[in-house]
């Protein structure tokens, strides 16, 4: 297995090793084979890799350009191609920048603080691919120790004595073949259930991306453990019909990672001629996820929290109506509770902003558009919105406001990516 480590939006040319063009983390080349790999899913029918990958010419010469998509792509040569986000000014700094990630992405999967906190020990040491495994076996190794759950289940059988009741259909039948033997329906205390069957699914699928010998001898443990549990026939399913009582606290722990490999929010699929399996992630939705985390417990110097609620997704109101029908419906990505109960909503953006650039910084007019339409339906005119970026040199305090009425505002504010919620440091300064 050969291993690249590049950057969302790099550029990727085919060659004949993996490798970075001079260093540079935006721009690398991959073997024929992975090329070839990479360029046939762009002809596959049932995905949409077009938001991850787009195909171009530059110099004369065929290039693939990555999305801000992120995580991991591993093709049938061997090659994995590992996709971070650009989270540091220092690009160089790969295991930093992997360890952010991972951070980032436990919102996504609705860790809680102290789970990634305890992640981050090892984020940095592995491949991030071989990282989810590792985490993923290690949490599906905890739960076998505290006991695969079981359940009963009508089983229809053939028995020389009655046990459970006896099944007419079945059994008249059977007695012209069989008259010593009777059809029963008796229950047996099975491991078919929907939380066994997602586990199972998610260790068939990862097993084809794992190369570290521990997680290798893990796996093999790990399917001995569930080789008597059904393969699903629709693993998504079953992950939604995943019981949350208290009866299954062992699973409580293990369903997020099962959720990453099964779902993995990759518009990629692994079946067709390509064979490119993926993990990847939506750049957007993790920065979104992670904000939200981080201002939920973002405290003050005192150690009280800075804002008493913080929600997310929206849905409430609607753009306009048309023959009676609500349209266009509007889903701000926060609204914020501050301390002296006022509110204020927020929508995050994944783009680097350049406040030297002048007064705008490059925030998008349609952004703009959007805020507007935001604060009329939600704050009835009346009230103020913040655009969230990630801070970066270029962007370290936040813009002048756009006025759009007298008394509805809206402001690009910095997040900082690592602020440590734990000393008190707050993440936003939208009052600095």
């Amino acid at each position: 297995m050969t291993l690249l480590v590049v950057r969302e939006y790099a550029t990727l040319v085919q060659g004949h090793t993996a490798r970075l063009i001079d260093g540079n983390p935006l721009r690398a080349e991959v073997p024929a084979r992975a090329f070839a790999s990479l360029r046939g899913l762009l002809l596959e029918p049932g995905n949409d890799a077009q938001s991850v990958l787009t195909a171009g010419v530059q110099g004369g010469k065929e290039v693939l350009k990555l999305s801000s998509w992120v995580g991991v792509l591993q093709t049938p040569d061997g090659t994995q191609i590992e996709v971070l986000p650009k989270v540091l000014e220092d690009d160089s700094d790969v295991a930093r920048t992997r360890q952010l990630f991972i951070r980032m992405l436990s919102a996504l999967l609705g860790f809680t603080s102290r789970e990634w906190r305890a992640a981050d020990l090892d984020a940095s040491k592995l491949p991030l691919m071989e990282f989810f495994a590792s985490q993923f076996l290690t949490a599906v190794a905890r739960l076998v120790r505290q006991g695969i759950a079981r359940t009963y289940l009508e089983q229809p059988q053939e028995l020389p004595a009655l046990r459970g009741r006896l099944d007419l259909p079945r059994h008249l039948p059977l007695q012209l073949s069989r008259p010593s033997m009777l059809a029963v329906v008796a229950d047996e205390f099975l491991l078919d259930r929907p939380e066994n069957r997602a586990i199972r699914a998610a260790l068939e699928v990862i097993r084809p991306l794992l190369r570290a010998p521990a997680n290798l001898r893990l796996h093999t443990r790990l399917r001995m453990a569930f080789e008597d549990v059904p393969v699903s026939r629709e693993p998504l399913q079953d992950l939604r019909i995943w019981h949350r009582d208290r009866s299954y606290r062992q699973y409580t722990d293990v369903r997020p990672l099962v959720e990453l490999v099964l779902r993995g929010q990759s518009p990629l699929t692994a079946q067709g001629k390509a064979h490119v399996h993926s993990l990847l992630f939506p750049m957007a939705d993790v920065f979104e996820a992670y904000v939200a985390q981080v201002l939920r417990e973002c405290v003050d110097a005192q150690g009280n929290r800075q804002y008493l609620k913080v929600e997310t997704q929206l849905a409430e109101h609607h753009l306009a109506c048309q023959r009676g029908r609500k349209v266009y419906l509007l889903k701000p990505d926060l609204r914020l509770t501050l301390p002296d109960g006022k509110e204020v909503l927020a929508d995050t953006k994944w783009k680097r902003l350049n406040a030297s650039a002048g007064p705008r910084g490059g925030v998008d007019m349609a952004d703009l558009y959007q805020m507007f339409a935001y604060g009329q339906k939600y704050l009835a005119g009346k009230g103020e919105i913040w655009l969230i970026y990630p801070k970066t040199a270029m962007f370290p305090k936040k813009l002048d406001p756009f006025i759009f009425t007298d008394g509805l505002s809206a402001t690009a504010v910095p997040f900082d990516l690592e602020a440590d919620m734990s000393s008190g440091l707050a993440a936003l300064h939208p009052s600095h």
